[in-house]
């Protein structure tokens, strides 16, 4: 009985498809794992795994990001989006007609805040990018200062606290998923 031959050349490219396989399959969940393990690591301080695994895998350079510097950058961009939304947001309410006076107050004071907070998360992502991680949790920070300000200012004014209360949640959760995936770094 006679045995078919292979040709030399076509047995090192069969014996090397298998691992390549399975190093790229390696890599993929390696770059997958980075934000999971990001967000196991802050979920103690910023308890909400699944919103961070969410917000992180929802951008774009998610599934490329290769650090916690990548991932910070990130997450400090999604705290940018979120608080310069929220200070829009403010704005138009605090000049709609049906918000009380007290209302109004508060929410220019808010979107000040926002806006504020929306420009020191953008100097973070500068301050991250240039290798200058305790410079941006000071600018992070701010952001946290900044959403609680805004809940304060409505209780000052025995204002409706419920007018922002949602987007002052979403704001401060990426605020807090900043500064803790930045202490990763």
């Amino acid at each position: 009985m006679a045995t078919k031959k292979t040709s030399p050349s076509s047995r090192p490219l069969t014996s090397l498809a298998l691992p390549l396989v399975h190093l790229f399959s390696l890599l993929l969940s390696a770059k997958s794992s980075l934000i999971e393990d990001s967000c196991r690591c802050i979920q103690a301080f910023a308890n909400d795994y699944d919103a961070c695994v969410t917000s992180l895998r929802s951008d774009p350079s998610g599934a490329s990001a290769a650090s916690a510097s990548a991932l910070a950058i990130i997450a400090a961009k999604q705290a940018a989006d979120r608080f310069a939304r929220n200070a829009d947001l403010a704005s138009r309410l605090a000049t709609g007609g049906s918000a009380t006076a007290y209302e109004k107050s508060s929410l220019g004071i808010c979107s000040e805040a926002y806006s504020c907070g929306a420009d020191d998360a953008r100097r973070a992502v500068q301050a991250i990018g240039a290798g200058n991680a305790d410079i941006a949790l000071i600018y992070l920070e701010n952001l946290i200062e900044g959403a609680e300000f805004c809940v304060e200012d409505f209780m000052n004014y025995d204002a409706n606290s419920t007018v922002l209360s949602k987007e002052n949640d979403d704001a401060n959760g990426f605020a807090v998923r900043a500064v803790f995936i930045t202490k990763l770094i």
